[in-house]
């Protein structure tokens, strides 16, 4: 399975994550456009995420230099 580089991924792709839906994706698209690029310890802050392994494996934390 491809990673889904969490900084350049749209709400769709971001919900085909474990643990994210409807509510978080379009959470974490505004995260990034109001900050930039999302790490880790964005990414911890998001309300209602669990951080589990299997989500972990599934990101690329690459970052968008543009």
């Amino acid at each position: 399975m491809a990673k889904v580089r969490i900084n350049f991924a749209g709400v769709d792709e971001l919900k085909t994550l474990p643990g994210i839906g409807d509510a978080i994706a379009p959470h974490i698209v505004q995260m990034r456009q109001r900050s930039g690029n999302i790490s880790f310890d964005d990414l911890v802050q998001v309300p209602h995420l669990k951080i589990t392994t299997d989500l972990l494996e599934a990101l690329d934390f690459e970052v968008n230099s543009a």
